[in-house]
């Protein structure tokens, strides 16, 4: 089995997307339980370029501090850089009101996130294997999912790989024997409080009890919703170019004459109308509003407002326009409904600088402060970078690069205190803040897609 996972591990870890296992340098998200201290020994044999990075999250007292010290210890047994950081993350939870896991996770991944950048790797490694995924599809199940809900874990979310997905837990529990591994057992993973626990010890053998095949069963059904999924979402993008449009004045159309007797109408709606902060409960009560034709009749979210007109939904912002919605008086992050924008600076400017369109780098002296984040609107011009500082008017960007209604619709715009045009987010650079042989210090923006991520 040690040689058998191995190979297989390289095997799965070259099919992923992009990733040159020769060249590239990964960052491992190391707890040092049983599942990363295997997936650290199977990069080591496969000489993998790899770092270590530990999260000490200070909710188990004495017993967190020796899981880091565990952890250094296995980055130099293995020769390889460490990096660690300490998180009050109760404190940090007691304030965004989230839970404790869930604060954990942000925190985790924003940190991983920053270290990959700052220290040129090219991917973040962790050791989820087919046991969580299925975990994870039983808890969205029991909380009420859609179809993404259903397809567990994915195996590339952005720069993070799950490349033990395809193993189940025994399949390292296997090699970590022949290996003559250590761990370190976190005792709160026993804990039944904790929903993930419960299910793992309570529910998930039951059904291992009725199919002992079961775990396997699952992870097929898993791959069969993914690729349906995929299909789902080729299909969405289809009817938004026919049924969505974006007037001058930030109103969105949704015309939906052309599929009202289709019945896959009300989910149609539901996704077109969910980036706009409507619940599944509202769009059912605007689908039911639609078809007695309710023409005039308003429905609101915290950020939008929905009118009836016969069968064509008109969609605005509450109030009107509003350019200013997200404001960053210095560096820090900003939290948005789609992910989150994390701005960090001044530092030095880096020897070498690599092409990445989520990550602007921009001269700190180009920027006035306080920067906000806003949707376009009409009339925006920029300078494209590349385009030796000639204007052009935002709208007629989107027509040349073949924009479709729906990306302008979502479009990010991070703009300064003078409400000029930096960076059309994880797309161009504005020409005037590009760095230039005179620049000294810089400011980097990083924007995080929030993708589903366990």
């Amino acid at each position: 089995m040690e040689q058998t996972l191995a190979q297989a591990f390289l095997e799965a870890l070259s099919a992923l997307p992009g990733v040159n296992r020769e060249q590239d340098r990964f960052l491992l998200a190391l707890s040092g339980g049983l599942d990363s201290v295997v997936l650290l020994d199977l990069c080591h044999q496969s000489r993998l370029s790899v770092g270590v990075a530990h999260c000490n999250f200070q909710l188990r007292g004495d017993a967190s501090d020796g899981d880091e010290a565990f952890a250094d210890s296995l980055s130099r047994r293995y020769q390889i850089p460490f990096y660690s950081i300490r998180f009050d993350t109760l404190a940090q939870a007691r304030q965004t009101g989230k839970s404790i896991q869930e604060t954990a996770r942000d925190l985790r991944y924003e940190w991983l996130e920053r270290i990959r950048r700052e220290q040129d790797y090219d991917w973040i490694l962790t050791a989820h294997h087919r046991q969580d995924s299925i975990e994870t599809l039983f808890i969205n199940l029991s909380r009420g999912t859609g179809l993404s809900g259903l397809t567990g874990i994915p195996a590339i979310n952005g720069r993070v790989l799950r490349p033990l997905l395809g193993f189940g837990k025994g399949d390292l529990e296997t090699y970590y024997r022949q290996r003559h591994l250590a761990h370190r057992e976190d005792d709160s993973n026993a804990e039944r409080k904790y929903q993930r626990n419960k299910i793992r010890h309570d529910i998930l053998p039951v059904f291992r009890n009725i199919n002992p095949a079961f775990d396997a069963a699952v992870g097929r059904t898993i791959d069969h919703l993914q690729q349906t999924q995929q299909l789902v979402q080729w299909a969405l993008e289809y009817w938004r170019e026919e049924l969505v449009s974006l007037g001058d004045e930030e109103v969105v159309t949704v015309d939906l004459q052309p599929v009202m007797k289709k019945g896959f109408a009300p989910t149609l709606l539901f996704e077109f109308l969910r980036p706009y902060g409507v619940s599944r409960p509202v769009a059912c009560d605007i689908w039911q509003a639609l078809q007695a034709e309710h023409t005039g009749k308003w429905f609101q979210t915290e950020t939008s407002e929905v009118l009836i007109d016969r069968s064509v939904l008109k969609i605005r912002k509450r109030g009107g326009a509003d350019h200013h919605p997200f404001t960053l008086s210095q560096p820090g992050t900003l939290h948005l409904p789609e992910g989150m924008l994390v701005i960090s600076g001044p530092k030095q400017r880096p020897a070498n600088i690599r092409s990445d369109s989520m990550v602007a780098l921009m001269d700190s002296r180009q920027l006035t402060f306080p920067l906000y984040l806003r949707r376009w609107k009409a009339g925006d011009r920029f300078q494209p970078f590349g385009m030796d500082g000639h204007t052009k008017k935002l709208k007629d960007y989107f027509v040349d690069e073949k924009w479709s209604r729906y990306q302008k619709e979502n479009a990010w715009l991070l703009v300064d205190a003078t409400d000029r045009i930096c960076w059309l987010v994880g797309h161009r650079l504005d020409h005037r803040f590009r760095l230039t042989e005179a620049t000294e210090s810089i400011i980097e923006c990083i924007y995080l897609s929030n993708s589903p991520i366990n």
